[in-house]
């Protein structure tokens, strides 16, 4: 399939593959408006769109009453500010009129090195079409690092508003089969950071986008913040927080 030529800002999507150039780096944050788009939020999301990066991934939970008008503000926001693709997932908050600001929150973006799976559980536990997109792309692309995205957590003693139990155990009998090419699962939905592993998963947490941050016990970060990933010389993966002071 070729490369698809993609216009900077955020993406509206409307297929379940896109095939992009080799990505070198990208930067990931969840929970940029779901307590009201105000000035600090703003502020937040300002600073993180400035940094380099050659892909931009907002985790869910865009907007906090997932209206249009909300939508149209934060890509008009977003847009003056990249130069770069920016993909988005679907948040509890973003219901009802994600799809119709922004297409599907289930897809793949393919690249040479590397694949990224967006899911979808902003409403509800994985459905099993949600289960079988993950393991139709885990399986196509076998030689590449696959990262996992979507909106609720697993539960990592972080907070208790996460997945439950059965279903990240509906999630792992399918990435079982493909956990050496997993190199790691980011989710949103708790306004705080957590980086660890989970049944031999690196789990990342990531939810300092702008939103109001929790202040809990088990988040050593305790600040508005993204994620910066890279590969680097012979696709080695690099971590980096990207602390956001306003």
């Amino acid at each position: 399939m070729s490369e698809s030529k993609l216009r900077p800002g955020i993406q509206r999507i409307n297929k379940k593959e896109i095939n992009v150039k080799t990505v070198r780096n990208f930067i990931l944050l969840g929970d940029s408006g779901c307590t009201g788009f105000d000035k600090e939020s703003k502020k937040v999301l300002d600073k993180i769109l400035r940094k380099k990066a050659d892909l931009f991934f907002i985790l869910g939970d865009l907007v906090c009453e997932g209206t249009k008008n909300e939508f149209r503000e934060v890509i008009d926001f977003c847009n003056r500010r990249v130069s770069v693709p920016v993909f988005t997932l679907c948040g509890n908050h973003d219901m009802p009129d994600y799809r119709k600001a922004l297409g599907s929150s289930s897809y793949a973006v393919i690249s040479k090195n590397i694949v990224f799976i967006c899911l979808n559980n902003s409403t509800a536990p994985f459905s099993r079409n949600e289960l079988g997109f993950l393991e139709e792309e885990l399986r196509k692309n076998k030689k590449k690092k696959s990262f996992i995205f979507f909106h609720v957590p697993p539960s990592t003693g972080l907070h208790a508003s996460c997945m439950k139990s059965e279903e990240w155990q509906a999630l792992k009998v399918i990435m079982d089969k493909y956990k050496s090419q997993i190199e790691c699962i980011v989710a949103a939905h708790i306004h705080a950071f957590q980086d660890c592993r989970l049944d031999g998963y690196h789990i990342i947490i990531t939810g300092g986008g702008g939103a109001k941050m929790y202040d809990l016990e088990k988040d050593t970060l305790k600040k508005h913040h993204a994620i910066k990933i890279g590969l680097e010389n012979k696709n080695a993966v690099s971590y980096r927080v990207l602390p956001i002071e306003v």
